[in-house]
């Protein structure tokens, strides 16, 4: 999406999606949402249908503001050149937020800004030594307010 952006002079759209590219750089798959292959059925016409897609928990711990980011890149259209969309074969589930909190714990070695600032000042200081957070300084941005509807136009 940031070439696509790039592309078409949309600096704003190239900023937000490069930053996205970095929050799961340094997220890595440990850091991401916790979900799993759910069901639900649902009525077309006269006939009920099952169709699957994926549940996805609340990792309280992680910084609100990358559940916003991931809620954007969700809603891209399906697109197999995206870098979001990085899957062989098959049709895209959809992904859905069920609200439930997760205990999934975040890896070690994090940002301390991709933590929701609200968890960090509830622990001790040996809670804080036992996450080991990064010596690296690292900003998470929340720039939401760059976005606009061109930046979901993926042609």
């Amino acid at each position: 999406m940031a070439q696509k952006c790039r592309d078409r002079k949309d600096h704003d759209g190239e900023r937000y999606y490069n930053h996205a590219v970095d929050i799961y750089n340094h997220l890595k798959a440990g850091g991401m949402s916790e979900e799993e292959d759910a069901t639900e059925e649902i009525r077309v016409g006269n006939r009920v249908q099952r169709r699957r897609y994926k549940k996805i928990r609340i990792l309280y711990r992680r910084n609100p503001i990358v559940a916003t980011i991931n809620e954007r890149v969700d809603a891209l259209p399906h697109d197999a050149d995206n870098i979001f969309d990085a899957r062989g074969g098959g049709r895209r589930l959809e992904r859905k937020r069920v609200g439930e909190i997760s205990g999934k714990p975040l890896p070690r070695d994090l940002p301390a800004s991709l933590y929701r600032p609200e968890y960090l000042q509830t622990l001790q200081p040996y809670e804080i030594d036992a996450l080991k957070l990064s010596s690296v300084t690292w900003q998470l941005l929340d720039l939401e307010h760059l976005m606009n509807p061109d930046h979901m136009d993926i042609t």
